[in-house]
């Protein structure tokens, strides 16, 4: 990520909020969950987002987490959603302008524009099946369909994303 203008205090901001034990490696011996982290952190996540959130990282994060992902090298046309005969789509382009278009909302939790990073799994209860998802990182897109719905509204309407 330094590569990308973040430097290593937001990087460490993020893994301590990934973890939420104390500790940037997951070697801690108190984990708490991310609302209870939130309570006493909610600076630090603020200051993150403020600073991932910008034109650039958020097109990379676009490109990593929604378009290409690391198993493909040609990447998605549009995403559908629904069932056939019934069902919603946007196309690549409007997925980067819309999401970037919401690159100024407010969260709580760590985003790039709408899309949440946060752990697999954050292991509160020390269970040994779900140990090494601690390790890895999920990202989802809560307003997937409120998106598609305003990208179609926002065409509609003559107004830009």
């Amino acid at each position: 990520m330094e590569n990308n203008g973040i430097s290593l205090d937001i990087i460490d901001t993020y893994l301590y909020y990934h973890f939420g034990d104390g500790t940037f490696d997951g070697k801690g011996k108190n984990r708490v969950s991310s609302e209870e982290y939130k309570k006493s952190h909610q600076n630090d996540i603020d200051l993150f987002n403020k600073r991932v959130n910008n034109n650039k990282i958020v097109e990379k994060a676009i490109e990593r987490f929604v378009i290409t992902g690391t198993n493909s090298k040609y990447g998605i046309d549009a995403i559908c959603l629904g069932i056939p005969n019934d069902y919603l789509w946007i196309t690549k382009a409007d997925i980067i302008k819309v999401l970037k278009y919401k690159i100024n909302e407010y969260s709580t939790g760590i985003h790039f524009s709408s899309l949440f990073c946060q752990p697999q799994a954050r292991n509160l209860n020390y269970n040994p099946l779900y140990e090494k998802k601690r390790f890895c990182v999920q990202v989802k897109w809560y307003s997937l369909f409120d998106d598609i719905l305003l990208n179609m509204y926002l065409k509609n309407s003559s107004q830009d994303c």
